[in-house]
């Protein structure tokens, strides 16, 4: 009898361990708001962009509880950079600010896309220390000077007056501080 207990209260775990996981609901459906600012988007790697955030799953609140969402449907606002103007650029950085939640936090993703020998742009590894929204990104050897907004120390968290210059290698991809205010 020992051995049939241990099993049904296995069992019993496990369906509820499968029932938690499946009980994530995945928002995909991009509204209006974030799809106008997808089609604003333009240059070569707009599209491949665009597809990377459909695909991108993170934690998201909504007023719906256990819900994950495509990044795509939570975008605010999405900056594309091109390291240069040609039509076929060997990079693209893009800084995806999004809202995981209903209050009024945005979050940045900045990711650098290299192109792939059949044109489309492929996304690599996130660049973690790039805090804040950016102000400019100009394309810079075979990198990019970036310039973002940061909080200065008697700044509010909501209202950055401070600058920090960023230089980004797309090929490691890393993002090495040269000036102005650190992010706290």
């Amino acid at each position: 009898m020992p051995f049939f207990r241990i099993a049904l209260v296995g069992l019993i775990y496990i369906a509820a361990f499968q029932s938690t996981a499946q009980a994530h609901k995945v928002l995909k459906k991009v509204p209006d708001y974030a799809l106008k600012e997808w089609n604003d988007l333009k240059g070569p790697a707009a599209a491949s962009v665009f597809r990377f955030a459909q695909g991108r799953i993170v934690d998201c609140e909504t007023f719906k509880r256990d819900t994950r969402c495509a990044l795509a449907a939570i975008a605010a606002k999405v900056f594309l950079y091109h390291s240069d103007d040609s039509e076929k650029p060997a990079y693209a950085l893009a800084f995806i600010m999004y809202a995981p939640t209903t209050g009024n936090m945005v979050l940045s993703e900045a990711r650098v896309f290299a192109r792939q020998p059949d044109g489309t742009y492929k996304a690599s590894a996130e660049i973690a220390n790039l805090i804040g929204g950016p102000e400019s990104a100009v394309p810079e050897g075979n990198g990019f000077k970036v310039v973002m907004l940061t909080a200065k120390p008697e700044d509010a968290h909501c209202c950055p007056t401070g600058r920090a210059t960023w230089r980004v290698d797309p090929q490691t991809p890393k993002a090495t501080f040269i000036s102005g205010y650190k992010p706290r």
